[in-house]
């Protein structure tokens, strides 16, 4: 798709259909629900961020953000590429942490800004190479999310 070539109509939605099918359900059963207050759990994980992280992942998921780019800005061939891009992801963690106890809303919020924070930290890692920055900031992500969640004693 570089050096000016167009995406033929079908070939992004057909390649993001697959891409969508890996990554369907990247964060539910992670680390961002496990440490979730509501969820309950104290361990760390690194199944989501090394799921996203994976360096021989990052040829697609610079794609995946490169298909996203053009979808955004209606490029001929990614019609519908946009559609559920982002609850996609929300959706699982959202219904594991209301599972866990959450309610709906507080749940749908807390998924959307951890679906937020692993795309930008992983658009970072694909960016800089910088996996020690990145996991120290996802780290403390983590640590955030959970005494934000906590409940009052």
């Amino acid at each position: 798709m570089r050096g000016g070539a167009r995406p033929q109509q079908g070939g992004p939605l057909l390649l993001l259909d697959r891409l969508r099918d890996r990554d369907q359900q990247p964060l539910a059963g992670s680390e961002v629900v496990e440490q979730h207050p509501v969820a309950g759990a104290d361990r760390r994980g690194e199944l989501a961020q090394a799921q996203v992280s994976d360096p021989k992942l990052w040829p697609q998921e610079r794609l995946f953000f490169e298909l996203y780019a053009y979808a955004l800005r209606g490029r001929p061939g990614t019609e519908g590429f946009l559609d559920g891009i982002v609850e996609s992801w929300v959706a699982p963690v959202a219904a594991a942490l209301v599972e866990a106890g959450a309610d709906e809303r507080t749940a749908r919020a807390d998924a959307r800004l951890a679906v937020a924070v692993v795309r930008g930290l992983l658009l970072d890692l694909l960016a800089t190479g910088d996996r020690a920055g990145v996991t120290e900031a996802y780290e403390r992500y983590l640590r955030y999310a959970s005494a934000a969640g906590a409940p009052a004693r």
